[in-house]
């Protein structure tokens, strides 16, 4: 039976929750822009209100609510990834709701590339990724790129969304190495969902803080009760994606977490086209798009079938995979999406 090398090293077992792990992180990945896309056509709401991070952080409080408690040092760990999180976030949300799922899914794509020049600055030479995943790695980008060819077609309000979530990925593949490094670098550092209550905790309250002092929030906030359905389907889908983001960067790495967000980038293609082409045109399927699904698939391919060392960074238990006590040493090693 054919494996990926991306799981060697592995119980069966392990590699079944590891499994479960992605393919939630790919799914809530896929769901969250699409539900954002439907708020946004339903309800209008001010892109200045921030909206889409108050599911996100509450999320994160979801998930990190079945974490175990956390000492002073954890706490300013995870602070920091908050702080790369809540700027990646603001600024690719923002982008989001500029320019529409499929634009800013395009430019999304820089993540990957970033956070594989960042690796090889901040974190350990085990983590850096290889000739073959470099190559790998500008599949994904040349497929994902497809679509971003004609910078012409684009109208003011999407190349400047396009900038924005370029932007907000610099913040958020710092966060991802920030999380390898802080998820894996000793024993009695930062677990999986201890990371996550602390990022919901901190982000709930700014986010909190920023509605009371937003008069375009008061304005707006529908009593409807579909919108609050949105908004609770919104709150799990983030507590599945950031539970997944943080368990995956912790077990994986962060570059090899960055390829499988370019892979669901290439999934959301798809699903907008399919949802949304009756009402954007911009949305809907075309022979470029499903071209670069496929560049992206055969990039992914090659990147998990050339990505090594992870058989040294397996826990020796399930810890760090459900998050019941602080993460054991593993060596060498979250928008639009």
């Amino acid at each position: 039976m054919w494996r990926s090398k991306l799981t060697e090293g592995f119980s069966d077992h392990k590699r079944l929750v590891l499994g479960i792990w992605i393919g939630g992180f790919i799914l809530s990945g896929v769901a969250s822009p699409m539900l954002i896309t439907v708020t946004r056509y339903n309800y209008a709401p001010p892109s200045m209100t921030l909206w889409p991070l108050y599911p996100l952080y509450l999320g994160n409080l979801l998930a990190g609510f079945f974490g175990t408690s956390t000492s002073g040092e954890q706490r300013r760990d995870a602070t920091k990834l908050f702080g790369l999180d809540a700027a990646g976030q603001a600024f690719t949300n923002l982008g989001l709701l500029a320019a529409g799922p499929s634009t800013c899914t395009i430019f999304y794509k820089s993540v990957t590339v970033f956070t594989g020049l960042l690796s090889i600055v901040f974190l350990p030479a085990a983590s850096h990724p290889t000739a073959w995943q470099w190559f790998a790695m500008l599949i994904i980008t040349a497929g994902l790129g497809l679509q971003g060819i004609d910078l012409s077609s684009f109208g003011p309000l999407e190349r400047w969304g396009a900038g924005l979530t370029v932007f907000g990925c610099i913040f958020f593949a710092g966060g991802a190495v920030a999380s390898e490094g802080l998820l894996a670098a000793r024993r009695g550092g930062l677990a999986p969902l201890q990371a996550a209550w602390i990022v919901g905790v901190e982000g709930t309250a700014v986010s909190l803080a920023w509605a009371i002092g937003s008069a375009a929030m008061g304005e707006w906030l529908p009593g409807d009760a579909g919108f609050w359905l949105l908004f609770l389907a919104l709150t799990l889908s983030a507590a599945m994606h950031q539970a997944a983001w943080f368990t995956l960067v912790g077990r994986i790495g962060a570059v090899a977490t960055a390829v499988l967000k370019a892979l669901q980038s290439a999934f959301i293609f798809l699903s907008a086209g399919a949802a949304f082409c009756h009402r954007e045109s911009a949305e809907c399927l075309t022979t470029e798009k499903i071209t670069s699904f496929i560049i992206v698939s055969i990039g992914v391919l090659v990147y998990t079938r050339t990505a090594g060392g992870v058989a040294a960074r397996e826990p020796a238990d399930s810890a760090q995979l459900v998050g019941d006590r602080p993460a054991p040493p593993i060596y060498g090693r979250a928008g639009c999406a």
